[in-house]
């Protein structure tokens, strides 16, 4: 992916809603989360080796 970061969102039951890659990435980066229904998401970022997760509740 070559400095390049993908980033993934996944409902609670592990289903793949959006998944895109960031390749240039200079500040904040906005996830759409409008048409979405209320509930629990994960989010799975990942740059080379590293990777992250982080629990999302959309009221």
């Amino acid at each position: 992916m070559n400095g390049a970061i993908q980033i993934k969102l996944f409902d609670i039951s592990a289903r793949l809603i959006n998944d895109f890659v960031i390749r240039d990435f200079h500040s904040a980066i906005s996830i759409p989360m409008s048409g979405l229904n209320a509930g629990s998401y994960l989010l799975e970022i990942r740059k080379g080796d590293e990777v992250y997760h982080q629990k999302l509740v959309k009221e």
